[in-house]
């Protein structure tokens, strides 16, 4: 069996810090409200999901005109 160290017998707040929030508060503090964060986030990913899934998309029915018989136009 192994010795008890000092680290063992300590209770587990005093070895573990609570989550700290960006903020500085230790628990119970308050998340900013969603209005203040930037937007541009989610609005920069976002269009760039959008042009990559037209391009694929685009890519995609090209290919299809060129090498399926039966889609060619006449």
């Amino acid at each position: 069996m192994r010795e008890r160290t000092k680290a063992d017998s300590l209770r587990r707040s005093e070895r573990a810090p609570a989550c700290v929030h960006a903020g500085g508060a230790r628990g119970g503090g308050e998340a900013p409200p969603a209005r203040n964060a930037a937007w541009w986030i989610t609005v920069f990913p976002g269009l760039a999901i959008v042009a990559t899934a037209l391009a694929w998309n685009t890519l995609g029915e090209a290919l299809e005109r060129r090498f399926v018989p039966s889609r060619r136009s006449r």
